[in-house]
């Protein structure tokens, strides 16, 4: 059973790539929960990443949680690529929102912070991040993917998946929609705050 390896001052996950699954995983990037973060890490022939922590004790928790992720995505790797359907794709880009929303719930930020995260989304969604810009498929794509690609591997990494490309296509665009979510309900929540903390 591997466990936390001390480099220096801190903790990593250090364990080799198996070997039916390397030639697959090497030069692909994996998401990993590292404490409170999640973390991009490229795999080579082995995977390493800092835990973050000098503590053994938050060393092995945060190990378990890494390695419970690395090897949902070898199991991922030895299946294949899935489809998703409308509904899974529904579905995980909820929890992305859910996420948000739990994380945000005791210090959403302020109704002018919001505003400008809308701004920034709708201005991905729409291929509009740059000024001048002219919107092409190809410029709203590389914008979306910029903006809302890391939410979508962090979902999928979530849930071990290894999809193909138009799953993944149509989860980014279920993502972006739902992260418009996010944005009136954390706008109101300073403002009930005050009516509560008045009263």
């Amino acid at each position: 059973m591997p466990l936390p390896v001390l480099i220096g001052s801190a903790y990593y996950l250090r364990v080799h790539v198996p070997r039916d699954v390397v030639a697959n995983a090497s030069g692909a990037t994996v998401s990993l929960p590292i404490g409170d973060r999640i973390c991009q890490l490229k795999l080579t022939t082995h995977a390493k990443v800092s835990l973050r922590t000098k503590y053994w004790p938050e060393a092995k928790k945060r190990f378990a949680a890494a390695l419970a992720a690395l090897e949902s995505h070898w199991e991922a790797l030895r299946r294949g690529p899935v489809t998703l359907s409308h509904k899974q794709a529904v579905a995980l880009a909820g929890e992305v929102v859910a996420t948000f929303l739990d994380i945000l719930d005791d210090n959403p930020g302020t109704p002018e912070m919001w505003a400008r995260v809308a701004k920034m989304d709708g201005a991905a969604r729409a291929g509009r991040s740059h000024p001048l810009a002219v919107p092409t498929s190809q410029t709203i794509a590389t914008e979306m993917e910029n903006r809302f690609g890391g939410l979508t591997d962090a979902a999928l990494a979530r849930r071990g998946l290894l999809v193909d490309d138009a799953s993944r296509r149509k989860l980014l665009e279920r993502v972006a929609v739902a992260m418009g979510d996010v944005t009136p309900v954390n706008e109101l929540l300073p403002s009930v705050w005050t009516v509560f903390s008045v009263n």
